[in-house]
């Protein structure tokens, strides 16, 4: 009897160990999921949060465009110089949350969708501009690469199914690939649509080893006119066989000195500091359409808003765009 109650109290030692080690396993995972449920509702909170940030840069970079003069647009305006100040927004917010401001007039780029007219027809003036552009050095493309790529855009935006020249790429091209798609034949909906174009890489769209992309440089928005008081230097050496670096160097000057700000109300202002320059494209000095990035951050966690507005001649102002992420 003695041994058996032995045996009995070694049975009752284990069990309750059993059940100990039992209940706290079930309270450890009970534990890390509560945690990782009170991180989650944390991160949702301060997301839902961020997103309100983002749209009050978004929001206040409205307002700063509403109130700019629509008659021209230039380096000097309160929107262009708006990120300098978006790191004060710190002071707006608590726990150390604020946003970062970018706003771009599109008219600084090359207006891509002008290569092709409604009816189909190519605007030589555009493809002369396209195709110096990609021809700078700083993208290292050999000329006909570049012709290659000028054709493989135009038949990407034509209506037609026929291929422009021997570099050329219509919908028996694309439907050929491993991962087969359709050409557009249309206007483009977006930028990125150039990724899809024969001819058109990553390296080439966002930039490589030091070279420039041309994301950055084109624009499917605008009247088709470049603005040549916010144009950047690949732009204006592209617009004129007149502009080299030093050119541009004097030309940029010039604009972003606040003493010529009046001067800068009419494209001849170019003419006071080189005379005789002569332009592949239209130009002009006013904008219509803006891209604005806004993100809220806190931490390590960001939330951004990328947008498009128009704004007519009036000044007001319309969304044509917009992408969260």
């Amino acid at each position: 009897m003695l041994k058996a109650l032995k045996n009995d109290r070694g049975v009752a030692l284990i069990l309750t160990l059993l059940i100990i080690s039992v209940i706290v396993t079930l309270t450890l995972q009970f534990n890390a999921s509560m945690r990782s449920e009170v991180h989650a509702a944390y991160n949702l909170r301060d997301g839902i949060s961020l997103d309100y940030v983002a749209k009050s840069g978004f929001y206040g970079s409205l307002a700063i465009i509403k109130e700019d003069d629509p008659a021209y647009d230039c380096l000097l305006d309160d929107w262009e110089l708006f990120r300098e100040y978006a790191p004060f927004s710190a002071t707006l917010f608590d726990e150390e949350t604020s946003f970062d401001v970018s706003i771009q007039d599109l008219a600084r780029r090359i207006p891509i969708h002008k290569l092709v007219d409604d009816q189909g027809q190519v605007n030589q003036n555009q493809r002369d501009l396209l195709t110096r552009f990609l021809n700078l050095d700083e993208f290292n493309l050999e000329s006909d690469q570049v012709d290659d790529i000028v054709d493989a855009i135009i038949d990407w935006l034509d209506p037609d199914d026929n291929t422009t020249a021997f570099g050329g790429a219509e919908e028996s091209y694309y439907q050929s690939l491993e991962n087969p798609y359709s050409c557009r034949n249309s206007p483009m909906e977006s930028i990125e649509e150039l990724l899809l174009i024969k001819g058109i890489s990553k390296e080439l769209y966002e930039g490589s080893g030091g070279s420039p992309g041309i994301k950055d440089h084109l624009t499917i928005y605008g009247d088709g006119n470049i603005n040549i008081n916010t144009a950047d230097r690949l732009v204006l050496k592209a617009l004129s066989e007149d502009i080299n670096d030093e050119v541009f160097d004097d030309l940029d000057h010039y604009r972003r000195d606040a003493n010529n700000q009046d001067d800068l109300k009419a494209t001849y202002w170019i003419q006071n500091v080189v005379s005789g320059i002569s332009f592949a494209a239209g130009t002009t000095i006013k904008s219509t359409h803006f891209e604005i990035t806004t993100v809220g951050k806190k931490d390590r966690m960001e939330k951004r808003i990328k947008s498009i507005i128009e704004r007519d001649g009036t000044g007001n102002i319309k969304v044509v765009s917009w992408k969260k992420s």
